[in-house]
């Protein structure tokens, strides 16, 4: 929070406002589409995790007038033309399903080496370290990937590789029982994913192994459908 702060306080003094954007010169804030956009999600997720069905369907209307409004607007918070370069509405439609696998994988990876296996915070931190490691070693790479395979051949086999990853996180040994979502888009698939596969794990008096298992194995099952995603989207011409 301490950090939070700092950054909101400091943002002024760093980062300059935007230029006019409106045709007579003053610029617009399109606050109408920002409420609905904040508000749909919030709803959607909150819909998904209390398995309220009103909720859900509340969620879904916002984002459907979010839809409407941006498309009446003159200065739309997101411009619909945005979506309609077939490369973008493929990574972002990619991105939903990629933040469920990956959120959850993260969140429920610390549960289980906290409260499965026992590990510290300190030790659960550094358990990612070689994660990182593969991280930063793949991200000095991928330039030289894309170059000799192409774009999308490079992202497939990213993703299978990380639907390995995941496939094999759900093989976990039993140790015991632990106890009880580019970023709009990233946010809203992280969210559901934890809202989803989180709540199924942990949800219950207390989560077993097998639990873990279940909710790694469809976190792959995501990023395989992301794969295949990218794998069969038309090329932008």
């Amino acid at each position: 929070m301490p950090i939070v702060t700092a950054v909101v306080a400091l943002t002024p003094a760093f980062v300059r406002p935007d230029g006019p954007r409106g045709a007579d010169g003053a610029a617009r804030l399109d606050l109408l589409g920002a409420v609905l956009l904040t508000g749909g999600p919030v709803a959607l997720v909150y819909g998904v995790l209390s398995g309220s069905a009103p909720a859900v369907v509340f969620g879904l209307a916002l984002l459907a007038a979010f839809v409407l409004v941006e498309a009446r607007s003159k200065s739309p918070l997101v411009p619909l033309s945005f979506f309609t370069h077939r490369t973008r509405a493929v990574a972002n439609a990619a991105t939903v399903p990629l933040s469920v696998g990956l959120s959850t994988t993260f969140f429920l990876a610390t549960l289980y080496l906290q409260d499965v296996i026992g590990l510290t915070p300190l030790q659960a931190g550094l358990a990612y370290l070689p994660f990182c490691a593969a991280l930063l070693v793949a991200v000095s790479q991928v330039s030289r990937l894309i170059r000799a395979l192409g774009t999308t051949r490079t992202s497939v086999a990213g993703l299978l590789l990380t639907a390995a990853g995941l496939a094999w996180l759900a093989r976990l040994p039993d140790a015991g029982t632990a106890s009880g979502v580019q970023r709009s888009v990233d946010q809203l698939g992280g969210s559901l994913g934890l809202a989803v596969l989180v709540g199924a794990t942990v949800g219950g008096a207390g989560a077993q192994v097998a639990d873990f298992r279940a909710a790694f194995a469809w976190a792959a099952v995501a990023v395989l459908v992301t794969a295949a995603a990218v794998a069969l989207a038309p090329r932008q011409r």
